[in-house]
């Protein structure tokens, strides 16, 4: 899919009655039905891609994923800058180029884990991320992580990451890990079946088949309470939910206004820290 550029982000002393417009129109936004984050360009920068052991490519480079409305007019844009391995600077940026929100992991205190195979380390974060929304200058939120353990028997399982985002009074956080009910089912049929794969290999089949027509789910759930408040659904039944790869459709409709922003910074936390990191294998 080929995008257009948005304009260059407008200085962060613009007037402030055109911010409080952009700020408006952005909770607008949020407030559809639904919201799609849109893939990324083919020929936008791919993540650094290396061998074990050698340098990762250091060129800066950006990925803009439009944000389109229910109706599926162009809205919003979320820029992820990256200036060089394991940093990023993302916004959320109107067509006309005005900033609504800015984070970046630049400041961030972090500590460096050997790998164990090869020569480097892993940069691990230590402290969250602050959120600046309307060019307040102030910080509206912050977003963290930490890891939870998913089902063994549903694909790419074992440790993956939840993203929290604080705000002033809500507190919201996005699961990776699978969260359709019957795909969740269908998956684990087919890990219990496996063993029978020889004597009715047409039950396991039928049960790959079936999950893979159905679209991978995220939760948005209430940090406090827990319960489901929205999700995030990928266009695509085939392909894992990563961030550019497809396009993805946030349900944000049963939160508080707070929350859809915390939804969204959520969701751009993890495309910072997918477009910084390294992954192994394919081609940059």
């Amino acid at each position: 899919m080929d995008t257009q550029t948005p304009p260059p982000v407008q200085a962060m002393d613009a007037d402030p009655t055109v911010v409080d417009a952009a700020v408006r129109f952005c909770d607008d936004v949020l407030a559809s039905p639904y919201v799609t984050l849109k893939s990324s360009s083919p020929h936008q920068h791919a993540p650094p891609v290396k061998p074990p052991g050698d340098c990762y490519d250091p060129t800066p480079y950006t990925v803009t994923l439009p944000i389109t409305d229910s109706s599926g007019e162009m809205a919003l844009s979320m820029m992820i800058e990256v200036p060089e391995l394991y940093q990023w600077h993302g916004s959320i940026v109107t067509a006309e180029g005005v900033s609504v929100a800015r984070m970046s992991n630049k400041s961030r205190k972090r500590r460096c884990i050997p790998f164990q195979f090869h020569t480097g380390c892993k940069e691990v974060f230590t402290a969250p991320v602050p959120v600046e929304w309307d060019q307040s200058g102030k910080i509206f939120a912050e977003v963290n992580e930490e890891s939870e353990d998913c089902d063994c028997c549903v694909l790419n399982s074992g440790k993956q990451p939840r993203v929290f985002a604080n705000g002033p009074r809500d507190r919201i956080y996005l699961s990776v890990a699978e969260s359709h009910p019957m795909r969740l089912k269908l998956h684990n049929a087919a890990c219990w079946l496996f063993p029978l794969c020889f004597v009715v290999p047409h039950l396991v089949v039928g049960c790959c088949f079936c999950c893979l027509s159905l679209k991978e789910e995220h939760a948005f759930r209430d940090g406090h309470e827990e319960k489901v408040i929205g999700k995030r659904v990928s266009s695509n039944s085939c392909i894992p939910m990563m961030p550019g790869h497809q396009n993805t459709s946030l349900h944000l409709e049963d939160m508080t206004p707070e929350q859809r922003r915390l939804a969204l910074v959520a969701v751009m936390y993890e495309a910072g820290d997918f477009y910084s990191s390294p992954h192994e294998g394919g081609s940059g």
